[in-house]
């Protein structure tokens, strides 16, 4: 999240293909991975940046922005999905669940996180990704290692029609 910040210091027209990409790439590192979850949660201002996207306080104008702001709520949702559950005393340690929604709730709002998210899905990069064939990379034949902690997690394909 250091080179979103960085990138969000560009100007607007240079700042969109760098922030669009670590989007892109940090919600690839966070679905079905608590342990990313919690290493991204486990400092604070990583949840406040990706909020303050979500909710257009921060990028670039326009439908370019519309599309920062909309990956940063499928991050946010990532985020949610898949953070740790708080547990007593080691929530002061360790942010959960409840954390990214009182963040969700209080810096974006649920009606403008859904906004976002039917946008993306709205958009044509979604229409065009939705008709596409979609590789599965994490199978055992490519010799990719499973994330820690991810065998409890059930795999969603949003592009499966099944």
């Amino acid at each position: 999240m250091q080179y979103m910040a960085e990138a969000m210091r560009l100007p607007a027209q240079q700042a969109y293909r760098p922030a669009t990409q670590l989007m892109r790439l940090l919600i690839a590192w966070l679905h079905s991975c608590p342990a990313a979850v919690a290493a991204f949660l486990a400092v604070p201002q990583h949840l406040v940046l990706a909020a303050d996207l979500a909710a257009g306080r921060l990028g670039v104008e326009g439908p370019a922005g519309a599309d920062l702001a909309g990956l940063a709520a499928v991050l946010l949702s990532a985020t949610l999905l898949f953070a740790p559950p708080a547990a007593g005393a080691a929530q002061q340690q360790q942010p959960g669940t409840q954390v990214v929604l009182d963040v969700l709730l209080h810096r974006v709002g649920l009606s403008q996180l859904f906004g976002r998210l039917e946008g993306m899905r709205q958009g044509p990069a979604w229409q065009a990704a939705a008709h596409a064939r979609v590789p599965n990379l994490s199978t055992a034949a490519n010799g990719s290692a499973p994330c820690a902690g991810a065998d409890a997690v059930q795999h969603y394909n949003p592009f499966d029609a099944g």
